[in-house]
């Protein structure tokens, strides 16, 4: 590969292959054109077509290394548009692709090079059954409906067949999530009016490397199929995540018996999708055990409809599944104890197993794991055992692990002092640093003079940003309400948005989150279903808030309280004792119902006071701001 550099900057270009004969280069610096010289006699003379995608238009070349050879070229009028370059069957032999770029100055990136026998596929998809509908039609429009009239007729079923629904339910709404999931990947990321999967994952090498988020865990999946253990690079663990994760894609590797990256983030997609839908299988008959079986398929349609990151090769994608295990197994437990019974110690056991899952793949669980296993025991303090040992069981586990790269003791990741330094920038305000991974590394290694991924530096970190919230306890309060509101408003049912989940997108723009936490909350407070309320919606009281106080990276981190909400405020909503009790204790109802009122309506107040008078945001009634390593510069009084 050559090229000519629009200024003195070297040739850099990157190849990234996406899968045969298709290729994504990207140079890092703005170039005159680009010459990649093909290598593969055979690949030349087998190719009739080429396939070009690019970020700017140009010119394409194709030429030989001989003086003689002939030269052909080809305009590419449209930047990242797929365009399809036939080759004359008199064409001499080639070796060469020269692109010119009509504008120079900016990084010169080919997201698609394809070399193929036949352009069938390539601009259009000969797999669409009714190929006279544009493509985007057929799947945005028709297919959304024929899937909304599907699920209509399996709630129909459910009503008024259910013993039939009851057996065969899991399986049908399984399958059913399974094609929403394919659905949904396959026109956000369709490759003829945006950008494929292996074309996304390719850019996100090209420009992440080995330590994205997206990438990280393939080069660790990588490694352990080659035997270099949970490491990436070599000789370095991962600092700021549990090993779940790692794992599950060294599982995907082992599938797919490669150690390609593209390949394995397509193959980790795939296992996300299968686990997403079995998932809601088993979810869906768990709950058929304590609800009507229209409310169990109720109840499975929506979290089959909910937005979700399976085209993310990082943890927060299984989370909704872990989210709906759990869950599974906590309809298991309660389905024990519907006769007043006490349950029995293997449901207890298996609550605290799909916890432990969890743990393994993200250490948000554990406050939430802890207050079910109390709630559960029932005094019965010797089971508190069970969740003790599984947690040391993992951590511990890791943790020795860790130790021989990183030669201290840390049973859960070392990023606790980042997440909590990131939050506190995450609303408005006149924060000191960079609100980045660099910021941070750079205030924690002048604050602790060690290694910023260590155990010791995140240690301190902690303490400097508790001393900053008891230094500002006005900022304090102010980034909880904040991130609460835009949690409930904003950022609920985080993942891509597509037509399939039109209903949480306007929902959530409606106030639909904030309606069902409500209709929780009043349900515990008038004690309807109490205590059924509490453990399934968990995650609604024991791990949303906790990104209130940490990094929530625009929502990201909250797909467990969506599927909290839906499953522990929806079978409320169609239970006359609900109402009843409702009117019997109407005091509890409006307290519960003023507080939700005040943060919803007078939070934006609060917000608007302290974010446009510093004075009062940065208050610091109790302790000296001089002594704190993130002190702000003592604002001019406003008021």
């Amino acid at each position: 590969m050559s090229c000519r550099p629009a200024s003195s900057n070297a040739c850099d270009a990157l190849v990234v292959r996406l899968n045969p004969g298709r290729f994504h280069i990207h140079a890092a610096n703005p170039l005159s054109s680009l010459t990649i010289a093909v290598q593969d006699p055979s690949a030349v003379a087998r190719a009739r077509v080429l396939l070009l995608r690019t970020e700017s238009p140009g010119q394409l070349t194709i030429g030989g290394d001989a003086a003689v050879s002939e030269v052909s070229v080809f305009d590419v009028p449209a930047a990242d548009v797929r365009s399809v370059i036939r080759l004359s069957a008199h064409q001499s032999i080639w070796n060469r692709i020269t692109f010119t770029p009509t504008v120079s100055g900016k990084p010169l990136v080919i997201r698609e090079l394809g070399f193929f026998d036949s352009e069938d596929g390539l601009l259009r998809s000969t797999r669409q059954p009714f190929p006279w509908i544009p493509a985007q039609r057929f799947y945005a429009t028709y297919v959304v409906l024929v899937m909304i009239a599907i699920y209509a007729l399996v709630l129909a079923a459910a009503w008024y067949a259910r013993a039939v629904v009851r057996r065969i339910g899991p399986w049908v709404l399984a399958a059913l999530c399974g094609s929403v999931c394919i659905l949904e990947l396959g026109t956000t990321f369709s490759p003829y009016w945006s950008h494929d999967l292996r074309s996304m994952y390719g850019s996100e090498l090209v420009e992440s490397g080995a330590n994205g988020n997206l990438t990280g865990n393939l080069y660790l999946g990588a490694r352990l199929l080659q035997g270099l253990g949970a490491t990436e690079p070599p000789g370095i663990v991962q600092w700021h995540r549990m090993p779940g994760y790692g794992l599950f894609c060294g599982l995907a590797a082992a599938i797919g018996r490669t150690t390609d990256i593209v390949e394995i983030a397509v193959t980790v997609i795939v296992l996300q999708v299968l686990l997403y839908s079995v998932s809601v299988g088993v979810f869906v008959a768990a709950a058929s055990r304590i609800f009507a079986p229209w409310i169990a398929c109720l109840l499975g349609v929506l979290v089959t409809l909910l937005p979700k990151q399976l085209n993310y090769t990082q943890v927060d994608s299984i989370i909704a599944p872990m989210a709906l295990v759990v869950a599974a197994t906590l309809f298991i437990h309660l389905a024990a104890t519907r006769g007043g019974e006490r349950p029995p110690f293997r449901t207890f056991l298996l609550v605290n197993a799909a916890f432990a899952f969890w743990f393994l793949m993200r250490n948000d669980v554990l406050p939430g794991w802890l207050a079910v296993s109390v709630i559960l025991a029932a005094r019965r303090w010797r089971y508190v055992v069970v969740p003790l040992l599984l947690m040391m069981t993992v951590g511990v586990t890791w943790a020795l692990y860790k130790q021989q790269y990183t030669h201290e003791f840390s049973p859960l990741p070392t990023n606790t002092g980042e997440v909590l330094f990131l939050s506190l920038c995450e609303v408005p305000g006149r924060f000191p640093y960079p609100c980045t991974d660099v910021g941070y590394f750079d205030w924690v290694t002048r604050i602790s003079r060690t290694d910023a991924t260590s155990r010791r530096a995140s240690d301190r970190a902690v303490r400097e940003v508790v001393r900053y919230w008891v230094t500002y306890p006005v900022h304090f309060g102010f980034m909880v309400i904040s991130k609460f509101r835009r949690c409930v408003y904003d950022e609920s049912w985080p993942g891509i948005h597509t037509r399939f989940n039109w209903l949480y997108t306007t929902g959530r723009e409606a106030g639909a989150f904030l309606f069902l936490l409500t209709a929780v909350a009043v349900a515990i407070a008038v004690n309807h279903e109490r205590r059924r309320s509490i453990l399934l919606g968990w995650t609604l009281f024991f791990n949303m808030p906790l990104f209130f106080v940490a990094f929530e990276s625009a929502g990201r981190f909250y797909s467990a309280a969506g599927v909290g909400a839906v499953v522990a405020a929806v079978p409320l909503l169609f239970e006359p004792g609900f109402y009843e009790q409702i009117a019997r204790q109407r005091r509890r109802a409006l307290v519960v119902l003023a507080c939700i009122a005040a943060l919803a309506i007078g939070g934006g107040w609060v917000e608007y006071v302290v974010r446009t008078n510093d004075a009062l945001h940065y208050w610091a009634p109790l302790l000296d701001p001089r002594a704190s390593t993130l002190a702000f510069p003592r604002p001019e009084p406003r008021w």
